[in-house]
């Protein structure tokens, strides 16, 4: 009799409910609702941050490049890479 117990308790404990998994994915779907406007949010503001770098070193670039050429503007960005200022570049895939 006791065997039949314990085979009885082994099958009822062999996995998940529907219930369960219906209630933890419930779960995970409220987190990410919650948390994605949150990652969006940041990951413009780390973009406008890395375009405002970018930006200031091209017009620390381009303030070199004048005062070395006594008030001659660059015509283009290329004209400005011979100055060495390091600017990185980043990708927004």
């Amino acid at each position: 009799m006791t065997n039949l117990r314990r085979e009885n308790q082994r099958e009822s404990s062999k996995g998940f409910t529907l219930f369960e998994v219906a209630l933890t994915s419930l779960f995970m779907a409220v987190i990410a609702g919650m948390t994605l406007p949150n990652y969006r949010a940041v990951t413009e503001k780390t973009r406008s941050s890395e375009g405002i770098q970018i930006l200031s070193a091209i017009h620390q670039a381009q303030t070199l490049y004048i005062l070395e050429n006594k008030g001659a503007t660059a015509g283009s960005i290329a004209n400005l890479t011979s100055l060495e200022i390091a600017a990185s570049t980043p990708s927004f895939d």
